[in-house]
């Protein structure tokens, strides 16, 4: 295997690169990372694979039986033993043999082939072995050196070093010295100052103060003359502090700003400001608690309890609870007091780099968290004692408004004691979150105020009935609601609430009157008489009227009310409004389509001709069967329907309005009345005053009398002249376009001239839907629609080739001209 070896070696193309010169023994990295071995063989696995390139080593290679030579892990000793146990080791010995002689063979020629090279690689080896040599002699050397300059430098360092130890003890002695000469000097104040008393407690805590920043910032211990006086400067504190804490307590109590503000520069001093007064707030909240445990404390009640009934509320009872609640709020008024002069002195007060006081403590806004604070331990005790005193807890439920006097008035004094310190929207907030403490009895009397509004509600709507309340039952329900507002108005938050009670309840009476509304046909016909639909209706406006009125006058007697808490209740009410004129407009819209049916009957009449009906043939008939029909509509509607009518607030505008419409509607139905003899026109102006006497009868059911009614009575007024005015005269009438308007007198001059067709012919619209049309539409309008009928005259006129118009055309053109003199628009 070595011979294998050695022939790997010669034969092997690669050559050592001449530059590269390997001492005997030495590896050197191939090509591929690999080492390689004196023999010159990779070891590399990829190379070892590799079958070799020599002629004579492959011819070996190819030849099973010296393969296992070729192998890296090959095992003599187990090759032996293999061939021991065969049968053939006289062949295996010869084949060795002839292996041997063959790379014996190659090694010669291999030797002779590459003798230059072995002896290039046996003189660099010496050459290298040379440089070794030297550079070993040279490394001892430099050696040698580098002893002798340690030696030279060790000495003075290690003197240099022991020196500068010695300097620091030196400077640390020096040191400690002076800070224990310093300390002596403090303390010799500290007892100087000490033999004052309180008069110089501020100066003895800045003493204090300087002593423990000395020996913070060094340690003093061990020192025999500082040891020794340690025992008597911490009894010094602590008795400073005890000192310190008393003289800020007393301050506070007797709101002496003196003995606050040296208490404050002391725990200044000490450097304990924060945590003493963190200490003083929690203690005053203690206090808190037991004042409100000692109030409501149920030894102080067991007097005033009948051993008979445990649930009844004597006299005695109630008044030992106001007294002790007044006792309460005594208490917490003094307890704020005192931390709003404490938090007075810390804002003003600063110490020598003007930082003020209450920026050094964890509670900048002492009096603001003090009250929120006191806030939740008050509604934490509150609670604690409505659940396990129920007596107490319904007594003051029952009269909660009186506590929330006695709380404005407990609030009020706090406010003149805080001065203007603090904004008038602050102490609002701090007074709304004091008395959210009290919510849970406020919630219960708002609950019990409500079933008390509620209740008389319902006794007024029973459950089935149809027959509405009286209007004394609505004014009995506004002095309910008048008195539970009237309590309410102590405190705006406490009155907003008690609005949405209000509300409620006129939301519950809006309910009942809506489901107790008639809406069947008969509630909207007029009919002789009323009908029983139509009076319970009117009874529920009667009824909202009146509610409606009482709470107005109810939040107008209550100046003190806040005006959020009374706009609530007066917009509550537009839930009533909305019920109230959908029952009135039902009413009078059905009265005004009645009546003015019956003006449109007229047409039905004949008052054209010599035939006509006069009614001074008649002595016993004024008018003609149409206007008599409608006095007596008139009157049943003012007799049997508006007199049952308690206010006339809530029907004045409408009588007004439904008065102006019959008035109108007559005078545009007498306008249309076609070829009008002098008889008729003599029984319309009989007809114009009646028609006026019957619609006076309304007046007393609204604010004006018949001739306030403007444009529409002038226009009645003026109608009669109209009748027998001649065309010549009548364009200079003075009432044109003033009391009479323009589209009257033209349409009353369509009945003059037959042969002139009125708009109404023209399309086919019957007179009574003509009139409906134009109340619907403008002035203007209805003059472009007499100028389509004229226009459409002049056609038919001049399509026949007649050379002459009717009497009134000219006269028409001119007022329509006069009407719309500025109008560039063309009327269609």
């Amino acid at each position: 295997r070595n011979i294998l070896r050695m022939a790997e070696k010669l034969v092997s193309p690669t050559r050592p690169d001449p530059a590269v010169r390997l001492a005997p023994g030495l590896d050197r990295q191939d090509t591929d990372g690999g080492q390689v071995s004196p023999l010159g063989r990779s070891k590399s696995g990829a190379d070892r694979k590799q079958p070799p390139n020599n002629p004579t080593l492959q011819t070996l290679h190819g030849q099973g039986f010296y393969q296992e030579f070729f192998d890296d892990h090959f095992d003599a000793s187990r090759y032996a033993n293999n061939i021991i146990q065969g049968t053939s080791i006289a062949n295996c010995l010869q084949k060795l043999s002839e292996g041997i002689q063959q790379l014996d063979s190659e090694l010669r020629v291999q030797v002779v082939e590459n003798h230059h090279d072995l002896l290039v690689q046996a003189t660099s080896m010496e050459k290298l072995e040379a440089v070794l040599l030297l550079i070993t002699t040279r490394v001892d050397a430099l050696h040698k050196s580098s002893e002798r300059i340690r030696d030279k430098l060790d000495k003075p360092y290690t003197k240099l070093v022991t020196r500068t130890q010695q300097l620091a003890r030196l400077q640390a002695a020096c040191e400690i010295l002076r800070r224990t000469t310093r300390f002596l000097y403090l303390n010799g104040r500290l007892r100087e100052q000490a033999r004052a008393g309180t008069r110089e407690l501020a100066k003895v805590a800045h003493t204090l103060a300087e002593i423990d920043a000395l020996a913070e910032e060094a340690d003093l211990s061990g020192i025999d003359v500082v040891d020794s006086e340690r025992p008597r400067i911490q009894e010094l504190r602590e008795s400073v502090h005890r000192q310190g804490a008393a003289m800020l307590l007393q301050g506070i109590e007797t709101a002496n700003a003196t003995q606050t503000v040296t208490a404050l520069q002391v725990f200044r001093n000490l450097e304990k400001l924060a945590p003493q007064v963190e200490e003083l707030y929690q203690n005053r909240l203690a206090h808190v608690r037991a004042a409100v445990d000692d109030a409501f404390a149920p030894a102080a009640f067991e007097p005033t309890i009948d051993k008979a009934s445990k649930s009844t509320i004597t006299p005695a009872f109630r008044a030992m609870l106001w007294t002790r609640v007044e006792s309460l709020l005594h208490s917490l008024s003094t307890i704020l007091i005192q931390i709003l002069h404490l938090h007075k002195t810390l804002a003003k007060k600063r110490d020598a780099a003007q930082a003020r006081f209450c920026d050094l403590t964890a509670r900048p806004d002492i009096y603001v968290d003090f009250v929120h604070d006191a806030s939740d331990v008050l509604a934490t005790q509150l609670q604690l004692v409505a659940k396990e005193q129920p007596l107490l807890r319904r007594g003051l439920e029952a009269e909660y408004p009186k506590l929330l006097r006695q709380l404005a008035d407990f609030w009020t004094r706090i406010v003149t004691a805080a001065g203007p310190d603090f904004t008038e929207k602050t102490q609002a907030t701090l007074f709304q979150a004091l008395r959210t403490s009290f919510a849970t009895f406020e919630t219960a009397y708002m609950g019990a105020s409500l079933a008390r509004m509620f209740d008389h509600v319902n006794a007024s709507f029973p459950d089935g009935s149809q027959t509405p309340p009286a209007p004394e039952e609505m004014t009995s329900l506004c002095k309910t609601i008048s008195r539970e507002l009237e309590a309410a108005q102590l405190d705006a938050e406490f009155g907003v609430v008690m609005a949405r009670n209000v509300t409620k309840t006129i939301k519950l009476v809006s309910v009942r009157c809506e489901g107790m509304r008639a809406t069947e046909r008969a509630a909207v016909v007029i009919t002789r008489g009323c009908t029983e639909a139509m009076a319970r209706n009117i009874a529920l406006v009667n009824c909202m009227s009146q509610l409606r009125t009482g709470m107005n006058d109810v939040t107008t007697s209550l100046p003190k009310l806040a005006p959020s808490a009374a706009q609530a209740v007066v917009s509550s009410l537009e839930s009533l409004d909305v019920l109230l004129t959908d029952i009135l407009d039902g009413i009078f819209d059905a009265a005004t389509a009645q009546l003015e049916s019956t003006i449109a009957s007229m047409h039905a009449e004949n008052f054209g001709g010599t035939a006509a009906h006069d009614p001074r043939d008649e002595p016993d008939q004024t008018c003609s069967p149409y206007v008599m029909v409608l006095q007596a509509q008139i009157g049943n509607l003012d007799s049997e329907i508006l007199a049952r009518f308690f206010s006339n607030l809530e029907i004045n505008a409408r009588v007004q309005q439904l008065m102006q419409r019959l008035m109108r509607a007559f005078v545009r139905h007498t306008t249309l009345l076609a070829s009008l003899s002098e008889t008729a026109k003599l029984r319309l102006a009989a007809d114009m005053a009646q028609i006026e006497l019957a619609i006076g009868q309304l007046q007393r059911y609204c604010s004006k009398r018949v001739s306030d009614l403007g444009e529409d009575y002038h226009a009645l007024r003026s109608l009669r002249p109209l009748l027998f005015m001649d065309l010549d005269t009548l364009p200079s009438n003075p009432s044109l376009g003033s009391s009479l308007p323009w589209s009257v007198v033209l349409h009353h001059l369509f009945s003059r001239s037959p042969a002139i067709k009125p708009p109404h012919v023209l399309r086919g619209w019957s007179p009574e839907q003509y009139v409906a049309w134009l109340g619907e539409h403008s002035e203007r309008e209805a003059l472009a629609a007499i100028a389509g009928a004229l226009d459409t005259y002049l056609t038919t006129v001049k399509a026949r080739g007649e050379q002459k118009f009717a009497p009134s055309y000219a006269v028409m053109r001119t007022l329509l001209q006069r009407a719309l003199p500025a109008d560039p628009a063309p009327l269609t």
